[in-house]
């Protein structure tokens, strides 16, 4: 394994032709889509990567300040926190714990530059380049991303797109309702690559 892959905690599993890629989001890992991969190793050649993200901003200036103060000011108090506003539901489910874990994993000084990177960068201005087709999976009521963002994407990518709302509360819907998510994926990955 090279210095890239390495760097970015490549996994690549399965024998499939054709190619899935994984990307886990901020404070999160790739156990996060341990429910779905076992559904595509057989099939697919499954790609778990280290995800560098830059999500288009849907939260005003000073909120971004109050959340980078209140990881600086006391990070365990704050992992408990996003963990349950991000992840939805009851502050003992195993993924709200599960979420609360791997932020709580991540060294003070890397989850406030993380945070930074993601809830300061703005990439709208290139998301018309991207033109490789895309399905967007979308929990209705997902505090971390809103379905503003969704809506966003859906005019301005510049490719091929599905959007799916599902009937879904939280951000890791993989983790806390991942029967159902495993299912709307499986059928839209199939769908896709047969189109």
């Amino acid at each position: 394994m090279g210095m890239v892959e390495q760097a970015h905690n490549v996994r690549v599993l399965g024998s499939g032709q054709q190619l899935i890629v994984l990307a886990h989001g901020f404070g999160t890992d790739q156990f996060f889509w341990k429910h779905l991969v076992p559904h595509l190793v057989d099939d697919y050649r499954v790609i778990l990567i280290l995800n560098d993200t830059n999500y288009y901003r849907g939260f005003e200036e000073e909120d971004v300040e109050q959340l980078f103060e209140a990881i600086r000011s006391n990070y365990k108090v704050w992992c408990s926190g996003f963990a349950s506003f991000t992840v939805g539901g009851n502050m003992d489910s195993v993924a709200v714990q599960k979420f609360r874990r791997t932020l709580f994993n991540m060294r003070l000084d890397i989850a406030l530059s993380g945070a930074h990177t993601i809830f300061q960068s703005n990439m709208r201005q290139i998301i018309g380049h991207v033109t490789v087709p895309c399905h967007i999976l979308q929990s209705v009521t997902d505090l971390a991303v809103s379905v503003i963002v969704t809506e966003f994407l859906h005019q301005n990518l510049g490719g091929e797109l599905i959007v799916e709302v599902m009937p879904l509360d939280g951000h890791l819907p993989q983790l806390s309702s991942s029967d159902i998510v495993i299912s709307v994926m499986l059928r839209c990955i199939r769908h896709d690559i047969a189109e």
